[in-house]
């Protein structure tokens, strides 16, 4: 089995909403084989990476799967859902530019904190008591610092929309690491 961590992310870099998912993915497949007697051994076996045409077309049923779903679950209209099958720019995209070799737990490990981060980070927040103004440096966009200025109330709505809902668990585990793998 291969082993997948996706996670969900509900943010963008401007307090915004902007659900996507962060997955890292083996590249090959985990088996238990038979070792000394009474013991089994984890064997990992590498498989080559999909090429940029292979990863087209997963893209391409991906987002032809979701499109379906969000369809038939009444969450977009079947019109929309046909005219964004058609659009250029789909809106979906994956990459394998981030590789992390063998032994090289720090780069895992930078990585797992990456796609696991908060929507916030509390060392861009600044509280102005004289103006009762929210400051947020956001990500910079097109070379422009992104200080974003506030009200409370407005802060307040913008972190409101990041809340994952109740009961739903942003984190899931695939295959050689699901549970009773």
């Amino acid at each position: 089995a291969p082993a997948q961590l996706h996670f969900i992310q509900r943010f963008g870099g401007a307090l915004n909403l902007h659900v996507h998912v962060h997955a890292v993915v083996s590249d090959g497949a985990f088996m238990l084989k038979q070792g000394l007697p009474g013991q089994k051994e984890l064997i990992f076996s590498p498989a080559p990476g999909p090429d940029e045409e292979e990863l087209g077309k997963i893209v391409a049923v991906i987002r032809r799967q979701l499109l379906r779903r969000l369809r038939n679950t009444g969450c977009l209209p079947p019109e929309a859902a046909e005219q964004m099958l058609k659009w250029k720019n789909s809106g979906f995209s994956l990459h394998k530019e981030v590789v992390i070799y063998p032994r090289n737990r720090p780069g895992l490990e930078r990585l797992v904190e990456y796609c696991s981060r908060p929507a916030l980070s509390v060392s861009r927040l600044i509280y102005s008591v004289a103006t009762k103004t929210v400051i947020y440096r956001a990500e910079r966009f097109e070379g422009k610092p992104g200080l974003m200025t506030m009200d409370a109330l407005e802060f307040l709505r913008r972190w409101g929309l990041l809340m994952p809902p109740p009961h739903k668990n942003l984190v899931h585990y695939y295959g050689a690491l699901a549970p009773r793998s």
